[in-house]
């Protein structure tokens, strides 16, 4: 493939707003450099963080974060997409670690860029190869979902074989994960979730479900070793009776003000409540796909879109309700 003069089709936004402002454009393909890689993406995803990005529709206080960061008046990053599954095409001539048709899976973090057919990356990147025994629809969905429960499991709670532990949103990209994952741990998991995805939220092996829609299961706390709040559903004052007298706390979902709180609740507190971004490493990207490998994690696919209509992904995103992830399939 000649880089310099190949074009390629790109999702590209030129301001902020809804699902209508993204639409499909011929861009140039990136150019090589020694030390990167070419990728011919197979599936990328669209997730909550696109579309706070898109909209900047952002948690109170992190506006002026987000500004400076993706731009006040006009995007400063036209392509969005924090990941991607696809084949290696091309490699630099310092490239040792990778070779052509090597399938891999990539984790763009908040530079963006995975909705386009192509996307170069550093080998030093966040960049692994994907494992035979797993496709790259389940290596794109592990990613969003599975690093955010991974980390906050077992660096935040320190989740332990037989505690019991509450997850909020278990059908979404975080919960559904986070519930798959407490299970692996040895964990006692409690989920709630709607009543559409009871049933599949059943079906992994959880203790008990939770369904919101026919209870008013917040009046009736009980206690936990660990509360996993991945939708927006406590405060902190809020999560006291639910958790044991050294129990822990996550909340996925927090503006710069609950963050805050958080921070010194957990200063002043045998009770700890966390809450932020988290960082995964290319060990935490290895350790899911091992999992999935080893039939522990399944990633929940919501829908899986044609990248011709990335809008309705957007729409899907947007709503606040979808099924685990939602995937683009690229061609």
């Amino acid at each position: 493939m000649n880089t310099k003069s190949s074009l390629q089709k790109a999702a590209v936004f030129h301001k902020f707003g809804g699902p209508e402002v993204v639409s499909l454009e011929d861009v140039a393909v990136p150019s090589l450099q020694e030390n990167e890689l070419l990728i011919q993406v197979k599936f990328s995803t669209v997730n909550s963080a696109d579309c706070r990005i898109r909209s900047r529709n952002v948690p109170r206080g992190f506006g002026t974060i987000l500004g400076l960061l993706y731009g006040f008046k006009e995007p400063k990053l036209k392509v969005l997409g924090l990941e991607v599954a696809g084949e290696v095409v091309a490699t630099g001539a310092a490239v040792k670690g990778f070779r052509l048709k090597d399938r891999v899976l990539v984790n763009l973090g908040f530079g963006m860029g995975g909705h386009q057919e192509y996307v170069v990356v550093k080998e030093k990147s966040q960049v692994i190869k994907i494992p035979d025994e797993v496709s790259f629809e389940q290596a794109v969905a592990s990613v969003f979902g599975g690093t955010t429960a991974l980390l906050y499991l077992r660096d935040k709670l320190l989740l332990k074989p037989n505690h019991k532990i509450l997850i909020t949103g278990a059908g979404g990209a975080v919960g559904s994960a986070a519930v798959q994952i407490a299970l692996s741990m040895g964990a006692e998991v409690t989920a709630v979730c709607s009543t559409d995805k009871a049933p599949l939220v059943g079906g992994f092996g959880v203790h008990k479900v939770i369904d919101y829609k026919k209870s008013d299961w917040k009046a009736q706390p009980q206690e936990y070793d660990a509360v996993f709040d991945t939708v927006g559903v406590f405060g902190v004052e809020d999560l006291i009776p639910w958790l044991s007298e050294t129990g822990k706390a996550a909340l996925a979902v927090a503006d710069l003000p609950l963050n805050l709180k958080c921070f010194w609740f957990s200063l002043t507190h045998k009770r700890k409540v966390y809450a932020g971004a988290v960082s995964p490493r290319n060990s935490d990207l290895e350790a899911l796909l091992s999992q999935i490998k080893n039939r522990q994690f399944d990633p929940v696919i919501g829908k899986v879109i044609p990248f011709s209509a990335i809008r309705e992904a957007h729409q899907i995103a947007d709503s606040g309700h979808k099924l685990g992830s939602v995937l683009l399939k690229m061609s």
